[in-house]
Protein backbone atom coordinates (compact mmCIF):
# COMPACT_ATOMS: atom_id res chain seq x y z
CA UNK A 1 0.00 0.00 0.00
CA UNK A 2 2.65 2.49 0.70
CA UNK A 3 4.60 1.96 -2.31
CA UNK A 4 1.43 2.44 -4.42
CA UNK A 5 0.51 5.58 -2.34
CA UNK A 6 4.82 7.10 -2.99
CA UNK A 7 4.25 6.21 -6.79
CA UNK A 8 0.58 7.91 -7.05
CA UNK A 9 2.08 11.09 -5.22
CA UNK A 10 4.87 10.83 -7.37
CA UNK A 11 3.04 11.04 -10.57
CA UNK A 12 1.18 14.19 -9.15
CA UNK A 13 4.43 16.21 -9.08
CA UNK A 14 5.53 15.19 -12.20
CA UNK A 15 6.48 18.56 -13.66
CA UNK A 16 4.08 19.74 -16.62
CA UNK A 17 5.05 22.18 -19.20
CA UNK A 18 2.46 23.90 -21.57
CA UNK A 19 5.82 24.62 -23.64
CA UNK A 20 9.36 23.22 -23.40
CA UNK A 21 11.89 25.77 -22.60
CA UNK A 22 14.02 27.86 -25.42
CA UNK A 23 17.11 25.87 -24.95
CA UNK A 24 20.85 28.17 -26.02
CA UNK A 25 23.73 26.36 -27.02
CA UNK A 26 27.11 27.60 -27.00
CA UNK A 27 30.22 25.36 -28.27
CA UNK A 28 33.94 24.80 -27.96
CA UNK A 29 35.67 23.01 -30.28
CA UNK A 30 38.77 21.24 -28.73
CA UNK A 31 40.43 19.96 -31.95
CA UNK A 32 39.71 19.44 -36.26
CA UNK A 33 42.29 16.98 -37.51
CA UNK A 34 42.33 14.89 -40.63
CA UNK A 35 40.64 17.26 -43.34
CA UNK A 36 39.88 15.23 -46.26
CA UNK A 37 38.55 17.95 -49.63
CA UNK A 38 37.57 15.09 -51.64
CA UNK A 39 34.65 14.40 -49.36
CA UNK A 40 34.25 16.97 -47.01
CA UNK A 41 34.63 15.20 -43.45
CA UNK A 42 37.03 16.02 -41.00
CA UNK A 43 37.70 14.70 -37.24
CA UNK A 44 36.21 17.23 -34.71
CA UNK A 45 36.66 17.23 -31.36
CA UNK A 46 33.96 19.47 -29.68
CA UNK A 47 32.24 20.04 -26.09
CA UNK A 48 28.27 21.40 -26.48
CA UNK A 49 27.10 23.36 -23.52
CA UNK A 50 23.00 23.76 -22.94
CA UNK A 51 21.55 26.29 -21.27
CA UNK A 52 17.52 26.76 -20.27
CA UNK A 53 15.48 27.89 -17.61
CA UNK A 54 13.25 25.05 -16.47
CA UNK A 55 9.40 27.11 -15.10
CA UNK A 56 8.12 23.24 -14.18
CA UNK A 57 10.40 22.71 -11.47
CA UNK A 58 9.21 23.92 -7.62
CA UNK A 59 11.96 24.08 -4.53
CA UNK A 60 11.04 21.34 -2.51
CA UNK A 61 9.36 19.78 -4.75
CA UNK A 62 11.84 18.70 -7.49
CA UNK A 63 14.83 20.08 -5.80
CA UNK A 64 16.09 21.55 -2.69
CA UNK A 65 19.16 22.91 -1.53
CA UNK A 66 22.34 20.87 -0.29
CA UNK A 67 23.68 22.95 2.61
CA UNK A 68 26.96 21.19 2.97
CA UNK A 69 27.88 21.91 -0.66
CA UNK A 70 25.39 24.77 -0.89
CA UNK A 71 24.07 23.58 -4.26
CA UNK A 72 20.89 22.82 -5.62
CA UNK A 73 20.58 19.42 -6.04
CA UNK A 74 17.40 17.80 -8.28
CA UNK A 75 15.54 14.96 -6.20
CA UNK A 76 16.80 11.57 -7.85
CA UNK A 77 13.17 10.77 -8.66
CA UNK A 78 12.62 13.28 -10.80
CA UNK A 79 15.39 12.97 -12.92
CA UNK A 80 13.81 11.33 -15.63
CA UNK A 81 10.60 13.06 -15.79
CA UNK A 82 12.20 16.44 -16.17
CA UNK A 83 12.88 18.95 -19.38
CA UNK A 84 16.77 17.22 -20.89
CA UNK A 85 17.19 18.42 -24.44
CA UNK A 86 18.04 15.95 -27.01
CA UNK A 87 21.30 16.68 -29.23
CA UNK A 88 21.23 15.80 -32.49
CA UNK A 89 24.43 15.94 -34.90
CA UNK A 90 22.81 16.25 -38.31
CA UNK A 91 26.20 15.87 -40.21
CA UNK A 92 27.81 13.03 -38.29
CA UNK A 93 29.08 10.58 -40.78
CA UNK A 94 27.87 8.14 -38.26
CA UNK A 95 25.72 8.60 -34.83
CA UNK A 96 28.26 9.83 -32.01
CA UNK A 97 27.74 8.82 -28.54
CA UNK A 98 28.59 11.81 -26.15
CA UNK A 99 31.90 10.83 -24.13
CA UNK A 100 31.84 9.71 -20.38
CA UNK A 101 33.14 12.86 -19.73
CA UNK A 102 29.28 14.46 -20.71
CA UNK A 103 27.09 15.37 -18.55
CA UNK A 104 23.67 12.41 -18.95
CA UNK A 105 21.20 14.78 -16.91
CA UNK A 106 20.73 18.33 -16.06
CA UNK A 107 22.68 20.41 -13.79
CA UNK A 108 21.45 23.43 -11.45
CA UNK A 109 22.97 26.65 -12.01
CA UNK A 110 20.75 28.74 -10.08
CA UNK A 111 17.08 29.74 -9.41
CA UNK A 112 15.94 32.48 -10.89
CA UNK A 113 12.83 34.19 -11.90
CA UNK A 114 10.49 32.02 -13.60
CA UNK A 115 12.37 28.69 -13.02
CA UNK A 116 15.19 27.16 -12.50
CA UNK A 117 18.38 27.91 -14.77
CA UNK A 118 19.51 24.62 -15.89
CA UNK A 119 22.53 23.21 -17.73
CA UNK A 120 23.90 20.19 -19.63
CA UNK A 121 27.45 19.44 -20.84
CA UNK A 122 28.11 17.05 -24.44
CA UNK A 123 31.14 16.31 -24.83
CA UNK A 124 31.64 14.69 -28.46
CA UNK A 125 34.87 13.65 -30.67
CA UNK A 126 34.17 12.10 -34.39
CA UNK A 127 33.88 12.00 -38.01
CA UNK A 128 32.13 14.67 -39.40
CA UNK A 129 31.11 15.93 -42.78
CA UNK A 130 30.47 19.77 -44.60
CA UNK A 131 28.90 20.17 -48.01
CA UNK A 132 30.19 22.92 -50.48
CA UNK A 133 33.61 23.32 -48.49
CA UNK A 134 35.50 25.96 -50.27
CA UNK A 135 39.70 25.92 -49.30
CA UNK A 136 39.98 29.18 -51.01
CA UNK A 137 40.86 30.79 -47.62
CA UNK A 138 42.29 28.33 -46.06
CA UNK A 139 42.81 28.04 -42.98
CA UNK A 140 41.41 31.57 -42.46
CA UNK A 141 38.21 30.38 -43.88
CA UNK A 142 34.75 30.90 -41.97
CA UNK A 143 31.60 28.53 -41.65
CA UNK A 144 28.14 28.98 -41.04
CA UNK A 145 26.53 27.03 -37.82
CA UNK A 146 22.99 26.66 -37.91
Amino acid sequence: VCRDLHEFLQKQKIPKYKRLPDVEVSFKVRSISDLDSKTGTFLADFLLELHWVDPGLERDTHYTEDYQSQTLQLFPAFESHIFNPEVVLENAVETLVPLPSSESQPVIQAEAIHGLWMRRRVHFKGLLACANISYANFPLDTHAIS
